[in-house]
């Protein structure tokens, strides 16, 4: 399998949804892992659509292949600024340079800027309840974090 022929499919399919491929991985011996994210949030029927279209479009015939297709995952840091646009006014968590990781609210995007106000535990650090207070504001460029994770909260 090609994975810029799948690359250019997806993209063609996706194109009029807010869905985007975020990573294409595939094996040597044709496992294709597919991971998709969304302007909004992805669902399991948008995964399972995407993967009834590739069934379509590829001839299992000429070439054996396995295929997954998921959301990208909560645990996984982000990779595309774009994934950002969801999140905006929520928590994030970030790593940059040799600085332990700073959890922050993201304010805006501005082309590769995340526009951020650091969050500080009340109480100090060694306070043992979840509560945070505004902090400084900052601008980072996403190309100079090591990585950056969405907060969910349940």
């Amino acid at each position: 399998m090609n994975k810029e022929n799948i690359k250019q499919t997806l993209e063609a399919f996706l194109e009029e949804t807010d869905m985007f491929v975020v990573d294409i991985q595939v094996s040597n011996d044709n496992l294709v892992q597919i991971s998709l994210d969304g302007d909004s949030r992805v669902s399991i029927d948008d995964c399972i659509e995407v993967a009834r279209y590739l069934e379509n479009q590829f001839d299992r015939d000429e070439e054996d292949f396995e295929l997954r297709v998921s959301t990208y995952g909560i645990d996984n840091a982000i990779q595309l600024i774009r994934q950002l646009n969801k999140v905006v006014g929520s928590e994030i968590i970030f790593k940059k340079d040799e600085t332990p990781e700073q959890r922050a609210r993201l304010e805006k995007i501005d082309g590769n800027n995340l526009y951020i106000t650091h969050r500080l535990k009340k109480g100090g650090p060694k306070a043992k309840a979840q509560i945070y207070k505004d902090g400084d504001s900052e601008v980072l460029s996403f190309d100079e974090l090591e990585y950056v994770k969405e907060i969910i909260r349940f």
